[in-house]
């Protein structure tokens, strides 16, 4: 059954191919169970009708509960639903591991549980999710405290550091044998035959062989486009409020994009979304390098970062990490909202952005080069941003080794 459902949705399912997510299989349930519905419904409420839906295929005997608690359950299981399924498979919650956070939710909303008793299961869980060092799943967990401003700049900085401590300090362990070197080398030399599709090859290899799986973040065109038809009858405004959430911006192999050319799938990857986050990125990379007690190694990445926004941006760059400090500690502002206002104050002007079919070509092309010289012991193993490779070839951002461009670009 299920097969015939995510075919439907334009993924064919065939040998070697990984397990769907909780998520997904959860999320074509739901597209099934209401896309003949839809239409019945006065437009205002689509998204009501579309969250109890999901109730519905969540909570046993959901009718008999209250509809406005219900609903208010709906609408923040969603939101941790879609929060998860965003995520790469191997960092996302398993159904098993999602049971605490939904009965917590189950709890506050309709009085299911007891609400202090599941805090402290899901509080203990995000504690060792930190320890394991699986930030990515903590984060989630963590966005579904109200917890008073304060507290989320204290959770956010804890994160930062952790996530930034782990991808410049971590190591492969052990390494790889000669048999998969030679056969390595003999991957590199047939991708060099494929054009940009040789990138397929490469990044298959990576993940089968040595656990370094690379991801484009973006949705599934076919997926979009059955949500955009059972919605079709909708204004316009009400059909965005839907579509800005459903299907969700998901970070996935490049494998996965099976359906498109390499190149479609990079360019449906860059956007000014993605752009602004590989700013960021560079951005927080260079100010935990600035932070960090004692020499990281990585001190090149500083000035290399300054020379780099000074070259492509109109407004006064080297106020960016001051200020940025600054906020963050003295006026006790989070990193993430700080990175916005000095975004908006001296990354103004961009000279970069804007991206033709060629360029993105060209810029595979040079990836694939790197990955082919890539020392694949110096990587840990992981989940990483190939879209933030493909970006700094078209920005023209050296890191001095692919191997350190690694580092920053970890999905953690």
């Amino acid at each position: 059954m299920f097969k015939r459902l995510i075919r439907s949705l334009g993924r064919t399912p065939n040998v070697g191919v990984r397990e769907p997510t909780f998520g997904e299989i959860l999320l074509t349930n739901l597209f099934e169970a209401a896309r003949g519905r839809i239409n019945e419904v006065i437009s205002k409420q689509v998204l009501s009708h579309i969250v109890q839906i999901l109730v519905s295929l969540e909570i046993q005997n959901a009718d008999i509960l209250n509809e406005e608690d219900r609903e208010k359950f709906g609408r923040a299981f969603l939101d941790l639903l879609l929060d998860n399924e965003r995520l790469p498979p191997k960092l996302q919650l398993s159904k098993e591991e999602f049971h605490h956070p939904r009965d917590l939710l189950a709890g506050f909303f309709l009085g299911t549980v007891d609400v202090q008793s599941e805090a402290q299961v899901v509080l203990h869980f995000i504690e060792r999710k930190f320890e394991d060092g699986r930030f990515a799943e903590a984060e989630v967990l963590l966005r579904i405290f109200d917890t008073d401003p304060a507290n989320q700049r204290s959770n956010e900085r804890n994160l930062f550091y952790e996530k930034m401590i782990l991808r410049f300090t971590s190591n492969r362990g052990r390494m790889l044998s000669s048999a998969r070197l030679d056969s390595w080398r003999r991957v590199g030399a047939d991708a060099l035959t494929r054009s940009t599709e040789g990138l397929v090859v490469l990044t298959r290899w990576l993940a089968q062989e040595s656990e370094i799986r690379l991801h484009l973040q973006a949705r599934n065109p076919i997926e979009l486009s059955h949500w955009e038809e059972a919605l079709s009858e909708l204004d316009h405004t009400d059909r965005l409020a839907i579509i800005s959430q459903l299907p969700p911006s998901r970070w996935r192999e490049l494998s996965e994009h099976a359906n498109d050319s390499v190149i479609e799938a990079a360019m449906r990857h860059i956007s000014e979304l993605t752009f602004e986050a590989h700013v960021d990125e560079l951005i927080r990379g260079v100010y935990f390098v600035i932070l960090a007690t004692g020499r990281t190694g990585h001190e090149n990445l500083i000035l290399r970062v300054l020379r780099w926004l000074e070259k492509n941006f109109d407004g006064d760059t080297y106020r960016v990490l001051p200020d940025l400090h600054r906020m963050s500690t003295v006026e006790g502002r989070g990193i993430g909202e700080a990175l916005e206002i000095v975004r908006a104050s001296y990354l103004t002007g961009a000279k970069i952005g804007q991206y033709s079919k060629e360029e993105i070509s060209e810029a595979i092309l040079l990836v694939q080069n790197d990955l082919i010289e890539l020392d694949i012991d110096k990587v840990p193993r992981g989940d990483y941003d190939l879209g933030a490779l493909i970006y700094d070839k078209l920005i023209q951002f050296d890191y001095g080794s692919i191997e350190d461009a690694f580092r920053l670009h970890r999905l953690t």
